[in-house]
């Protein structure tokens, strides 16, 4: 007799059967979870900002410039995220032994051993590591910077009219005791330098690229802090004064030899980073 249940069970497709045997089956597996590893880390890369690590390098030079500080760090900057970073602006705020504060912008830098060249703005594209010698300084005032022309143009002219009346083109001339007291004024008024421990804080302000700014949320930029300090010595202090013995002939002032003015040179010791 032919009832509904043997219909049923008719229409009804047999169960399918699973072999772990079955190497096709592996065969399609195996390919599934290499296709995830080869582009799981592309996907995940399209979801992180970038991020910038920076290293201080152990190494700090010290030095001014009529009294002006002058810091020189060789910095390692990567980009660890998965987006291009734009380095916009360096800072290096310096607590010194008597607790007042120094802010010195970063005005230049130079890749290992090229010149000098002013900062604007670098990026990094994702995994992209570069090396950097970045200084640090202060720009003179408009007041300071006009009495810095007027001396250095006094300076020059006073050269010139000791040399016109020297014969003898090996030796050194020398400018009046008026512009030697002029330029040491000059510099100890601007001297910032003393002994003891001296606290870094470098910032790095940073801004996410490829973005249009209408989808973005919120701020793009980071502010990316490296905490250290070096510690000055008395005989560093003294080296670094010594600087205006060498003013009388203009080095220093018109021109400027770091084998006689040498820099000082002190040791990094960090103290954290931050990303924020």
């Amino acid at each position: 007799m032919f009832t509904l249940a043997a219909a049923c069970s008719a229409c009804t497709p047999p169960a399918a059967s699973f072999n772990l045997l079955d190497w096709t089956f592996w065969q399609s597996a195996f390919a599934l979870v290499a296709i995830i590893v080869s582009v799981g880390p592309y996907i995940v890369s399209l979801f992180k900002k970038g991020l910038l690590v920076a290293e201080v390098y152990e190494r700090i030079s010290v030095t001014h410039v009529l009294g002006n500080p002058n810091v020189n760090l060789h910095i390692a900057v990567r980009n660890i995220g998965g987006k291009p970073i734009r380095i916009r602006s360096m800072t290096l705020s310096i607590v010194l032994p008597d607790q007042n504060t120094m802010v010195l912008g970063m005005k230049t830098y130079a890749r290992q051993n090229n010149p000098q060249l002013i900062f604007s703005s670098q990026v990094l594209k994702p995994g992209e590591e570069e090396f950097y010698n970045f200084t640090f300084f202060n720009v003179f005032s408009r007041h300071e910077d006009i009495q810095y022309r007027e001396l250095t143009n006094d300076f020059i002219a006073d050269l010139r009219e000791k040399r016109s009346h020297e014969p003898d083109m090996q030796k050194l001339v020398h400018v009046s005791n008026e512009l030697l007291v002029r330029a040491e004024t000059i510099m100890n008024r601007h001297f910032r330098w003393m002994g003891g421990d001296n606290h870094c804080t470098l910032n790095i302000e940073t801004e996410a690229t490829g973005a249009k700014k209408k989808f973005r949320f919120g701020s793009s930029s980071l502010l990316v802090t490296s905490k250290f300090r070096f510690l000055l010595m008395e005989s560093d202090i003294a080296l670094l004064k010594s600087y205006n013995k060498e003013f009388s002939h203009g080095l220093g002032i018109l021109q400027f030899d770091s084998n006689i003015q040498r820099p000082v040179f002190v040791e990094r010791i960090l103290e954290g980073n931050r990303v924020t």
